[in-house]
C-alpha cells in the first residue's frame, strides 16, 4: 500500500513538473518581446539572456522528445537546461556575476583554439592574444554554486544524476536492454524502454522556471516575473534561489 502511495505521489509531482515547463515554455514564446530592463543592467542583461534562451530551447527540445516517447534520450536536453538555468541564477544573485560567465566562456574559446592549434590548424594573427589565459580570470563553478544555494549537496546531485544521459552509463543500459532477474536472459530493445526519472522530470519543469525568473526579474516591468512565480507556486517549485543564498553578501558590492 505504502507503494502504492509513493507511486502516486511521484506520478503526481511529475504531472506538476511537465506541465511546468510547458506553461514556462507557453510563456517564453508568447507575449511581451519588449525587453526594457532596469537601469544599470544592460551589460548583465547581455551576458544572461543568451544563456536563459539556451535554458529554453533546450526545455523545448526535451518536451518534443517527451512527445515522441523519448524520454530518457531527452535527459541530456535536460541537463543542458538546468546547467544554464543555475547559472543564469547565480549571475543574476552576484554582483558582477557577468564577470565571471564571459570568463568561463572566453576560457572555452581560448582551450577550443589552443586545441586547434596543437591538432595543426593555423590560427590567425588575429587570434593569438586568445591563445593566453589572462591572470586570475574569473570562472563559473557550478559545483561552487550549487553548494552556495544548496549546503545540502541534492541541488548539485539532481544535476549529477542527468549525466548518465550525456556519459556512457548503466542507465544507458538499463534504457535499451532488459535482463530478466530469473534466467538472466537478455531481450534488447531498438527504442527506449523505462518508466519516468522522477528527478529528471523535476529538472525538466524547475529549469525554465529558474531560467525565466532569472531573466524577467531584470526587467521593468514585473508582470511577467509574477506569471513565472505563479507557475512554480501552482506546481510546487522554487522560482527563484535569492532566499536560498547561504553568502548573500555576494548579492551587493563590495564594501570599499
Amino acid at each position: 500500500m505504502e507503494e502504492d502511495d509513493e507511486s502516486r505521489e511521484i506520478e503526481r509531482l511529475t504531472t506538476h513538473y511537465i506541465a511546468a515547463a510547458r506553461e514556462c515554455v507557453e510563456l517564453w514564446t508568447t507575449g511581451d518581446k519588449d525587453f526594457n530592463f532596469k537601469v544599470g543592467m544592460s551589460q548583465k542583461v547581455r551576458a544572461v539572456f543568451p544563456v536563459v534562451a539556451h535554458a529554453m530551447a533546450q526545455t523545448v527540445a526535451a518536451l518534443r522528445l517527451y512527445d515522441l516517447g523519448l524520454v530518457y534520450a531527452a535527459r541530456a536536453n535536460v541537463r543542458v537546461a538546468l546547467e544554464h538555468a543555475i547559472v543564469a541564477q547565480s549571475v543574476v544573485h552576484t554582483h558582477g556575476g557577468e564577470d565571471y560567465l564571459i570568463g568561463s566562456m572566453e576560457r572555452l574559446h581560448t582551450n577550443i583554439l589552443t586545441d586547434l592549434k596543437n591538432s595543426g590548424v593555423e590560427i590567425p594573427a588575429r587570434l593569438t592574444p586568445n591563445l593566453v589565459h589572462p591572470p586570475a580570470e574569473l570562472q563559473i563553478n557550478l559545483q561552487v554554486i550549487c553548494r552556495r544555494f544548496d549546503p545540502t549537496g541534492s541541488f548539485y546531485g539532481l544535476y549529477r544524476n542527468l549525466s548518465s544521459g550525456t556519459h556512457v552509463s548503466l542507465a544507458t543500459l538499463r534504457a535499451y536492454v532488459d535482463v530478466d532477474q530469473v534466467d538472466g536472459s537478455v531481450a534488447f530493445r531498438l527504442g527506449e524502454g523505462g518508466e519516468h526519472d522522477a528527478q529528471q522530470d523535476q529538472a525538466l519543469g524547475w529549469s525554465p522556471v529558474l531560467a525565466l525568473s532569472a531573466i524577467e526579474s531584470l526587467r521593468q516591468d514585473e508582470s511577467r516575473l509574477r506569471a513565472v512565480e505563479e507557475i512554480a507556486k501552482n506546481h510546487e517549485l522554487i522560482a527563484d534561489l535569492r532566499h536560498l543564498d547561504t553568502e548573500p553578501q555576494k548579492q551587493q558590492a563590495p564594501r570599499p
